[in-house]
């Protein structure tokens, strides 16, 4: 019919329309794809060349930053070598304007010092010997002192003792009344004959037993003045000595009786001896009374022993002996007296010596002490001396350690101010051309940056370019794509106008054909 007729020609002409359509929209869609495909690398350009915009942003201001840096520290490396010039003249002035210490002056004080402690030394070494001197010349002192108290003591003893024996001697001899007979017939001053006898230590109360008042015996000049005095008979016993010459008895003993004589060390006057002969003949000495009563027998007819303590043994009887009279002991009292004369003369003797060494020692303790205390004040007079000398030389030093330290301080300070300064030279030259370089890199830093803003205009109008061209492609597309939707739905409404138009037929055909 003329309506399918219409009808396919209208859907054929949709369909070349349709064809038309897609054929542009996969065009368009083939554009886009390009465009965006492209967009990637224009976002990257833009990007990198935003970053070195950036970067050259960036380093421009570090190198304003330097530049600025550089030159504070030209400025201030100036100022600081300033400084250093002016400490520098100072410091030439400082040690141009000191004055060293005279070394002639130190050293002769050095020697002044040196001498004078020589002197200390000589001075407290003399004065440490004499003051041990000292002690020494004391201790002897009192040693001298001790020895002769003790001397004086004992001569006081051996005095009193004397004096003592000496006065009983004599009151012995004053006793009774023969006193007075011997000196009315001026006898008084005659020697007894124990006055004259020595006899061996010991032995003393056997000559008394043997003698007894013979001990006591005066001497008389001749036989007529015995008679004269025999005539006027003493009022006591009395024993005259008879030394007129006389033939010697002769006795017969055995070879091994020892003599009572033999112990009769001294008989004064020769004439003595006869006559102790006489009165001393048979008489033998015995160690002791056993002795004695065992040799008895042996005694020629007469003869007796007698031993140390007095005791007479003869043949046919024993005499023991007791201090009966008040001579008895007289002979021991001589024999004492006797010593004690010869001790007290060395005893005086060595009284003198100590004396005189003890005035020797108090003079030289006397001597010591003085020379001890000239010492000392010669010590002291040195050390004040010495304290003198060692005060200037200690002046003299210290000025001269001071001129020495502050000379070699001030050098030390120039040496390194000069090296600062050639340093701080060499830092100015090496902050010059630093700067001077970041002067040239900021110069082509800002031609970088100049460079990067205009590369950096390019991509972002590129890219705001792609971004045009990009919609307006998606644009076209989304218009074909809807174009050809458009077609599509058309076509689909043509043919289902034709599908409608052909069941309209079908049933108006049956419904004739059914007519």
């Amino acid at each position: 019919t003329v309506q399918e007729t219409d009808a396919a020609q209208a859907q054929r002409t949709a369909e070349q329309e349709l064809s038309l359509a897609a054929e542009k929209e996969q065009t368009l869609i083939a554009d886009l794809s390009g465009l965006q495909e492209q967009m990637p690398a224009r976002e990257e350009a833009y990007q990198v060349h935003a970053r070195e915009l950036n970067d050259a942003r960036e380093n421009l201001a570090t190198i304003d930053q330097r530049l600025a840096s550089l030159g504070e520290r030209v400025k201030a490396i100036s100022t600081q070598i300033e400084e250093l010039k002016g400490r520098d003249t100072r410091l030439e002035a400082e040690l141009a304007g000191m004055r060293r210490p005279d070394a002639e002056a130190l050293q002769m004080a050095i020697d002044r010092h040196a001498m004078a402690q020589r002197k200390v030394d000589e001075a407290r070494q003399k004065a440490g010997e004499a003051q041990q001197r000292v002690p020494a010349a004391d201790e002897a002192r009192n040693i001298a002192q001790q020895q002769i108290q003790s001397a004086n003591q004992e001569l006081a003893q051996t005095e009193a003792k004397l004096t003592a024996l000496t006065a009983l001697q004599a009151s012995v001899q004053a006793q009774g009344k023969i006193g007075p007979w011997l000196e009315s017939k001026g006898l008084k001053e005659s020697k007894r004959l124990w006055q004259e006898l020595k006899v061996e230590s010991g032995w003393e109360a056997a000559l008394e037993s043997v003698l007894r008042e013979r001990l006591a015996a005066v001497t008389a000049k001749s036989v007529q003045e015995t008679l004269a005095l025999a005539n006027d008979a003493p009022p006591s016993r009395l024993a005259i000595l008879l030394t007129e010459e006389i033939t010697p008895a002769h006795t017969s003993a055995p070879a091994d009786f020892t003599p009572l004589l033999s112990r009769v060390q001294s008989a004064g006057a020769a004439r003595l001896t006869s006559v102790l002969q006489e009165w001393l003949d048979n008489i033998y000495i015995a160690s002791s009374l056993e002795d004695a009563l065992h040799r008895r027998e042996k005694l020629p007819a007469g003869g007796a022993f007698v031993t140390q303590q007095g005791h007479l043994v003869s043949r046919v009887g024993v005499q023991l002996y007791a201090a009966d009279s008040e001579q008895a002991g007289m002979l021991a009292r001589a024999q004492e007296m006797e010593s004690l004369e010869k001790q007290l003369r060395a005893q005086q003797l060595m009284q003198s010596e100590l004396k005189s060494e003890l005035d020797q020692c108090v003079a030289n303790y006397q001597a010591a002490h003085q020379a001890a205390e000239q010492a000392r004040e010669n010590a002291e007079h040195a050390v004040q001396e010495s304290h003198g000398f060692e005060v200037e030389r200690m002046q003299l030093t210290q000025a001269e350690e001071q001129y020495s330290q502050r000379a070699a301080q001030i050098q030390g300070e120039l040496s390194e101010l000069r090296q600062q300064m050639e340093q701080v030279s060499q830092t100015q030259e090496q902050s010059a051309a630093e700067l001077l370089e970041s002067e040239e890199s900021k110069q082509g830093l800002q031609e970088a940056l100049q460079v990067a803003q205009e590369k950096l205009e390019r991509s972002t109008e590129e890219r705001d370019r792609l971004r045009e061209s990009l919609r307006a492609a998606e644009m076209a597309a989304q218009e074909a794509a809807f174009a050809t939707r458009s077609l599509q739905q058309r076509i689909a409404d043509l043919q289902r106008d034709q599908s409608t138009a052909r069941t309209q037929i079908m049933e108006i055909q049956d419904k004739h054909d059914a007519a």
